[in-house]
This record gives structure tokens, sequence and C-alpha cells, in this order.
């Protein structure tokens, strides 16, 4: 148990005289791995003797190089990773101990009346989207409206998941004075893990039970992926994250079994993963509409039994795997894309304008 060798992470610390940047915690760990960490705190390695491969994402024996500044960080991503797997270790039940399956079997059989506070995730954002209507300053929130007929309920799913979610969306990144209920620290992504699961409760009307059971799924979802893209990342998590839990659950809520779930899953691997976040603000609303449109496309193909094969694109046979690829799309993948947004938007005249929640 890596816990156990503490006191002699703290030693080395202070023998390397170096900072301390733990990994990601995506970064691979093999047994292997971990008793070579042990043997080097041990004293049977020279801690500067063992570097990570940065490409296979393993640690390696090597020989000791001259090369300016070589051992500092090689040492540094060493401790980085015991850094990691401490953390790991300290958290007995984290969401990545656990399977799709599991997460799916939750969701259908937890008693119904541990998911009532579920309720209060509604009732705030539903409150979010009505005060879009009557503020000036949401514009797309009234064409939304208008592309469903006038009404927010009407019997066009599309049309209505795009109005309830557009509506919050655009209300919370504007900043209209009315909470948000969020998920993984983000509003955007609690809006749309939520928001187009009551359109589908809405126009088709589905029990309460299977509103409350879809979103529990969603969730769990949204915040698997984030375990592994991270709470900032170049890529849109609203709805590369959170769209994805959403379809999965819009999936449940039509009575799709586990396949089907697997099945959407592997449709928004396929189609949405690398939309750019440029930081919180009124682009936000383009992302959450091209997520609704994609769940909704990808729920439907599921249902009627066509899924992307796992011998394409960056999905898996094993669905964690498939969660786990979506999420080394924003990093490490996207570090480079993330330095380039910023530089685009620092240099653009007058600056750029956002939140700091980056949805």
């Amino acid at each position: 148990q890596i816990g156990h060798f503490r006191r002699d992470l703290a030693y080395c610390k202070r023998v390397c005289r170096i900072t301390v940047k733990p990994l990601h915690k995506r970064a691979a760990v093999h047994r292997e791995d971990i008793a070579l960490l042990q043997n080097a705190l041990c004293g049977r390695y020279p801690v500067h003797d063992l570097f990570v491969d940065g490409h296979a994402q393993r640690i390696r024996k090597a020989a000791v190089t001259q090369k300016p500044g070589f051992r500092a960080v090689r040492t540094d991503k060493l401790l980085g990773e015991l850094v990691q797997l401490e953390r790991r270790n300290a958290r007995p039940g984290s969401l990545t101990d656990y399977t799709m399956e599991e997460f799916f079997r939750f969701a259908k059989e937890t008693p119904v009346e541990d998911l009532y506070f579920i309720r209060e995730a509604y009732r705030v954002n539903l409150e979010l989207a009505k005060a879009a209507l009557t503020s000036e300053r949401c514009t797309l929130t009234k064409s939304l409206l208008a592309f469903n007929g006038g009404t927010d309920v009407s019997g066009d799913l599309r049309a209505t998941a795009r109005f309830f979610a557009g509506a919050a969306s655009e209300a919370r990144v504007l900043g209209l004075d009315k909470p948000a209920m969020s998920i993984t620290g983000s509003g955007n992504h609690g809006i749309i893990c939520t928001m187009p699961l009551y359109a589908m409760y809405r126009v088709e009307q589905h029990s309460e039970e299977s509103l409350l059971r879809a979103t529990v799924l969603s969730y769990l979802i949204t915040m698997y992926m984030k375990e592994y893209s991270g709470k900032l990342s170049a890529f849109c998590g609203c709805a590369v994250a959170a769209g994805t839990g959403m379809a999965c659950a819009m999936t449940f809520m039509r009575g799709g079994g586990f396949e089907e779930v697997l099945a959407t899953l592997n449709n928004m691997a396929a189609s949405i993963v690398g939309m750019i976040c440029t930081g919180g603000n009124h682009a936000c609303c383009m992302k959450v509409l091209a997520a609704v449109d994609t769940a909704v496309t990808s729920t439907e193909l599921a249902l009627s039994g066509k899924c992307i094969s796992p011998e394409h694109g960056v999905a898996d046979v094993c669905p964690e795997k498939t969660m786990q690829n979506i999420g080394l799309i924003a990093y490490p993948g996207m570090t480079e894309t993330e330095r380039v947004i910023l530089e685009i938007m620092q240099n653009k005249k007058g600056g750029a304008k956002g939140h700091e929640e980056t949805d």
C-alpha cells in the first residue's frame, strides 16, 4: 500500500529539493511500477534513476543523464505519480471504482424515495429557464420559444429540449439573478444533465419516477467522465460529458436496456467529442443546443439498434474505457489547444469577456 510510504515521500522531497506537481489521475499505474516506486523510496534505487515514459505512461528504470534540468523534471514526475497513488488509495468509493453496469443497476434499483432530493434540481433550473423568458438580454430564448410553436412544451422533443436547456443556459451565462443547480462544480453541466430530460418527461408523458431514475444515471456518467477530463479543460464539458450523460439517460427513460445505453455512449463518443471550450459566456448556449440535437439523434439510433462500432473512433468495447478515452481527449490531448484558445481570446481587440466557470 503506497500510503505506508508517506514519510519516505516527505523525506525524498526534502532530499531532492524539488516541488512536487502531481500528474493527472488518469496516468496508468501498474503493479511493477508500484514496486519500483517502493524500492526507490526504500533506498534501493536513487530516485533520479527512475523516470516516467511519457508515451507509455509507465515508470522505467534508467541511467542517470547529465542533461540540464532532466533529473529535476523526471524526479518530479516520479513523485507526482506517487502522490496520485496515495490520493487514489485515500479515496475509497471514488466513482472510478465503479462500472457502467453498476451505475445502470443503481439507477434502476435504488428506492425512489432516496431520489426525491433531485426534485430540487428541477425546481431551481426551471426557475432559471423561466427567468430567461422575461429578460431582454436573453435573445436566444425568445427565438427558441418561437421555434417550439410559441409554447414551452410542444409535441416536438428536440424543440422542447432545446428551449428548456437553452433558456436555462442563457440565463446562467448572462448572469441573471437566479441560481442554477450545478454538478461537478458547473451550472451548465447541471442544466444539460436535467433540462432535456425534463423536456422528454413532459413531451412523452413519462412518470416522475422514470425522470428521477434517469437523472441519477445522467449525473453518474457525467461525474465519471469529469474524473478523467478534469474540472477545467479545453473541451466543452457541458456538451461532451454532461451531454453524454444526458443522452444515455434519455435512452434509459425510454425503456432502453443496458446494451442500448452503451450504444448511446458509443454514438456520443463518435460525434461531439472535441468541441472546444471558450469559457463561460454566451457561446455556451450554442454548444448546449448542439449537445441536445446530438443526444436525441444518438438515443434514437441506439433504440433502433444502430451504433458506431468500437472499432471506429475513440469508443472501446469496455464502456469505462470509452469514458476514460473521452477524458483523455481533454487532458492531455487538448492542452496545446487550450493554450491557443486562450491566446486567441486574449489577443482579440478589446479582450474577451467570460465568467470564471468554464462550461
